[in-house]
C-alpha cells in the first residue's frame, strides 16, 4: 500500500529519487494537511484569485469604443468623428450584419458611404464577406491594418460572429484597438463589441440565448443589449443576469451610446443605458421596476468595468426611468 501511494506520489510530483525519499514526503505533506499549515491556506487563496480573475470585467487595453443602441445617431457620431481623428478622417464601415438583400440596395444607393461623408468622414471603404476564408485572408484584412476607425453597422449579430470570428479580421480588428484606433457599432454592431453575445440566436433575436454565444470581446466578461427601453429589453438582462452572475450586463436604449476608453464607460446622448451586476445583484425572478437594473446612468455619467462601481458622477437613478424616457 505504501509502495502504490510512493508511486503516485512520485507520478503527480514529479519526485525524483527512491521510494523511501517519497514516502517521506507524503508523511510530511499529510502532517501538513492535519495541521492546516500547507494547503488551505495557499491553494485556496490562489483559487480564490483565479475565480476573481474569472470574474473580471475589463474595458479596452488601448482605443476607443463606441456602443450605440440604436436610433439615432445625431448626438453620437460627432464623438465617434473626433476619436477618429477629426473632420476628414477616414473610416471602415462593416455593413455584414445585414441581410445580402439590404446591404445590396445600400451600396447600390451608395448609403453606406454617403452617410458617413456627411457627418464629416473623408474617405469611406466597405468591407464585407460572408466568406470565412476570404477573412482570413491578409489581403481582405489589411484594409483594417491601414485605418484608425471601424463602425459595424446594425442587423443581426451573428452574422458578424459567422463571418469574422477566429479570422485575421477579428485579428486586425484588436490590433487597431492596440494601436489607439476606434471601434464603434450600433445595434447588432454593439453587441458584437461584447464578449457574450446576447440575442445572438440565427432564428430570432427573441431568443436571449442561443446557438450563437461569442461575440468579439472587445469587451473582457460583458455582454451588451441594444434598444432597451424601446423594444422593452430591460427586464431581458435581468434573466441573463440570473443565468450568468458573473457576467456584467450594460443595456443601451436607443439614441444613446457608451464611450470606453480603458476601464470607463461614458454615457452619450438622449436616454439612458442599465448597468445589471450579477455578482452583487440579489437576483430576483420578480419583473418589477426596481428589479431591473442595479444603476441607470445617463449623459456625462460613468462606470468603472473592473472595480463595477459608479464613478464621480451625480442623481444615478435607483428605479427605472420615468415614462416620457422610454419612447
Amino acid at each position: 500500500m505504501i509502495n502504490e501511494r510512493a508511486r503516485e506520489e512520485f507520478r503527480l510530483g514529479g519526485i525524483r529519487g527512491n521510494y523511501g525519499q517519497c514516502r517521506v514526503v507524503v508523511a510530511v505533506r499529510l502532517m501538513f494537511v492535519v495541521l492546516g499549515l500547507f494547503h488551505t491556506g495557499t491553494a485556496c487563496a490562489a483559487d480564490r484569485d483565479r475565480s476573481q480573475e474569472r470574474r473580471e470585467s475589463r474595458g479596452t487595453a488601448g482605443g476607443s469604443l463606441v456602443l450605440a443602441g440604436g436610433g439615432s445617431l445625431q448626438e453620437i457620431s460627432p464623438r465617434f468623428l473626433e476619436l477618429a481623428g477629426g473632420q476628414g478622417a477616414s473610416l471602415v464601415v462593416i455593413p455584414t450584419a445585414l441581410s445580402d438583400e439590404e446591404i445590396k440596395r445600400a451600396v447600390l444607393a451608395d448609403k453606406v458611404t454617403s452617410a458617413w461623408k456627411q457627418r464629416g468622414f473623408g474617405r469611406v471603404e466597405v468591407l464585407h464577406t460572408r466568406d470565412r476564408l476570404q477573412a482570413n485572408t491578409n489581403d481582405f484584412a489589411s484594409v483594417i491594418h491601414r485605418s484608425k476607425a471601424v463602425w459595424f453597422t446594425g442587423g443581426r449579430q451573428w452574422r458578424l460572429a459567422d463571418a469574422y470570428l477566429q479570422t485575421n479580421t477579428a485579428v486586425a480588428l484588436h490590433g487597431l484597438l492596440a494601436r489607439g484606433g476606434v471601434i464603434g457599432g450600433s445595434s447588432a454592431g454593439a453587441t458584437i463589441q461584447g464578449s457574450f453575445l446576447i440575442r445572438g440566436d440565427s432564428r430570432s433575436n427573441r431568443i436571449l440565448v442561443g446557438d450563437h454565444t461569442r461575440g468579439f470581446g472587445f469587451l473582457t466578461q460583458v455582454a451588451v443589449d441594444q434598444h432597451l427601453l424601446k423594444r422593452r429589453r430591460q427586464h431581458g438582462l435581468v434573466d441573463l443576469r440570473g443565468q450568468y452572475p458573473d457576467l456584467l450586463g450594460i443595456g443601451i436604449d436607443e439614441d444613446t451610446a457608451v464611450i470606453v476608453q480603458g476601464d470607463i464607460l461614458e454615457v452619450i446622448g438622449r436616454s439612458v443605458v442599465g448597468i445589471y451586476d450579477g455578482s452583487v445583484s440579489q437576483i430576483s425572478t420578480t419583473k418589477s421596476v426596481n428589479s431591473a437594473a442595479d444603476h441607470w446612468l445617463s449623459a456625462g455619467q460613468r462606470y468603472d468595468l473592473r472595480s463595477r462601481q459608479v464613478c464621480d458622477s451625480p442623481a444615478i437613478l435607483s428605479t427605472m426611468p420615468s415614462p416620457e424616457l422610454q419612447h
